[in-house]
């Protein structure tokens, strides 16, 4: 009897001590996935961004050539991944430096490959967005240069909305002249939000400008106390 209860006390501790060390290693196998898992979800946003930059590279090269719809289905992932980017850095709480510099960097060069092919094929009412983005792109620049960095204005976001989708339609339309009917209108209103934009940033740039004069005003004399006490 005392043989037998041993025996069983043994096997016992082997299933508990088996159970325990696979528990163990199913937590580590899960959490090590779960890291992999986390580290991949941080990179899906500049891996979208980063097929932008190649699509709008590829895209007017097809479209110049005679490829119109390769060229064009390019153009249109073109629109919907810089909404995709976003929302996945949103949703996977993935913001970075480098993200935000691929994402303006991809958004320039987007514009300039739908608006270049389109004055190239004639269209220059294609003008009018190049000009008006290229004011916005001054007035940030010198403004960072200042070292101001402004919010995120709403008008800018649709702005972007509306502004990319005008542009294609601008491109297709040298193709598919019908499309001008829905061209004029989308342009007038993309128009009107980038000049809306503009307004705004010259308001916020001011705003944080004589915010900044200020505490510089209030610094000033706080640092010639500190000197005379010294």
């Amino acid at each position: 009897y005392t043989l037998l209860w041993s025996s069983v006390n043994i096997l016992l501790c082997s299933i508990v001590k088996s159970l325990y060390f696979k528990h163990n290693a199913l937590k580590c196998i899960y959490e090590y996935n779960g890291y992999i898992l986390n580290k991949i979800k941080k990179k899906v946003p500049n891996i979208i961004t980063g097929s932008r930059i190649v699509s709008s590279i590829i895209a007017p090269i097809l479209f110049l050539n005679g490829f119109l719809t390769s060229g064009i289905l390019l153009y249109c992932y073109g629109v919907v991944s810089d909404f995709l980017d976003g929302y996945t850095a949103r949703k996977f709480n993935a913001y970075s430096e480098v993200g935000r510099k691929m994402d303006a960097v991809s958004d320039k060069l987007f514009a300039l490959a739908v608006v270049i092919p389109s004055l190239i094929l004639g269209n220059l009412y294609m003008l009018i967005p190049l000009l008006l983005e290229g004011a916005i792109a001054c007035l940030n620049g010198y403004y960072s240069l200042k070292g101001i960095k402004p919010r995120t204005i709403w008008a800018g976001k649709y702005k972007t909305v509306s502004l990319f989708p005008t542009m294609v339609l601008g491109l297709a339309l040298t193709k598919v002249p019908f499309l001008i009917n829905l061209f004029i209108p989308s342009l007038v209103i993309s128009t009107k939000l980038q000049i809306q934009s503009i307004c705004e940033y010259v308001n916020e740039y001011r705003s944080l400008l004589n915010k900044k004069g200020q505490d510089e005003d209030i610094l000033e004399p706080l640092e010639i106390v500190k000197e005379e006490v010294r």
